[in-house]
């Protein structure tokens, strides 16, 4: 039996969930791509499709496919929810995210359980060595890459593809919103999980539009420092000290306000005033990430 191969002896219930928003022109063939790989594998498959309030035929698209399942989101609400709606849904022992959009290669999936089989870990990470996205997203990725391996130490040199492969059991208490499906990896590791990488196959974009653009960075930055405060979560002095030096920086900022007018103290204001909104703002996302219950509605469920 060659490596990656199933034992049809010992049939296993894999779920894949799909996020999808406006995807309307690759969403069936990567069903199909999908539905051939584990009928040629051996494994059962659940195929789970989150519809993230697409405004194309999306949906339509879906529903000409049998043996899948649709969920419908009432409006839509972005990546993390659209995976937490799927995996809160999935029954399989093992959960495979991917993309949409096809650029994910499904032809992996046993080659990725393979190594979470042979190396007892809890999830597998697809790492895209050789994305095929523009430069400047691609620069984008590698700078935030390395800030998450030296701060999170989330231990994968591709945090943010989505191809992944986990244990049900591993993803139990993982709350996604707001972008935090970029940490899972680290969000595991916090909570004492085995994690592998592996090198995958990434395909350009042949159809559709990238949901790609520079405000996408924003939740991320909230992501990355609500992770870090979930990891630090023991250390309470690392929220006052950031609390009291921004609040310190505001205070003295305004008392030289009144005394001399000066472009740097009203930069110095916004740096501080910025840095308050940062704090309460990560400091209620992470509360709301152990006290989390899905708020987004599921508008629809149809299975084919």
């Amino acid at each position: 039996m060659k490596k990656g191969e199933s034992n049809m002896a010992e049939k296993r219930l894999f779920s894949v969930v799909i996020p999808a928003y406006n995807e309307e022109d690759a969403i069936g063939g990567l069903m199909d791509e999908i539905k051939e790989v584990f009928s040629e594998w051996g494994e059962e498959l659940e195929l789970i499709i989150v519809d993230d309030g697409s405004e194309d035929s999306t949906r339509e698209e879906v529903k000409k496919r049998e043996r899948s399942t649709l969920i419908i989101l009432d409006k839509n609400h972005g990546q993390s929810t659209a995976l937490d709606a799927g995996i809160n849904y999935a029954s399989g022992d093992y959960i495979i995210t991917i993309d949409g959009d096809g650029q994910n290669d499904p032809n992996e999936i046993p080659r990725m359980f393979a190594k979470l089989k042979d190396e007892n870990l809890d999830a597998v990470c697809g790492w895209r060595k050789n994305r095929k996205d523009k430069k400047s997203k691609v620069i984008f990725a590698l700078i935030a890459s390395k800030l998450r391996n030296i701060i999170l130490k989330d231990k994968t040199k591709d945090s943010g593809c989505t191809l992944k492969i986990f244990k049900k059991s591993a993803l139990k208490g993982i709350n996604l919103f707001d972008g935090l499906h970029r940490f899972i990896p680290a969000l595991l590791i916090i909570k004492g999980k085995n994690i592998g990488e592996i090198e995958t196959k990434h395909r350009p974009r042949t159809t559709g539009k990238t949901k790609y653009n520079v405000f996408k960075y924003i939740p991320g930055m909230m992501g990355f420092i609500t992770v870090w405060k979930i990891k630090t979560a023991e250390k309470k002095l690392f929220t006052i000290k950031a609390f009291i030096f921004s609040a310190t920086i505001l205070i003295f900022s305004v008392i030289f306000l009144y005394y001399q007018n000066s472009i740097i103290i009203y930069l110095l204001i916004l740096f501080s005033v910025s840095l308050l909104v940062l704090e309460v703002i990560t400091e209620f996302n992470k509360k709301r990430y152990y006290t989390y219950s899905p708020e987004y509605e599921i508008e629809e469920i149809i299975k084919n």
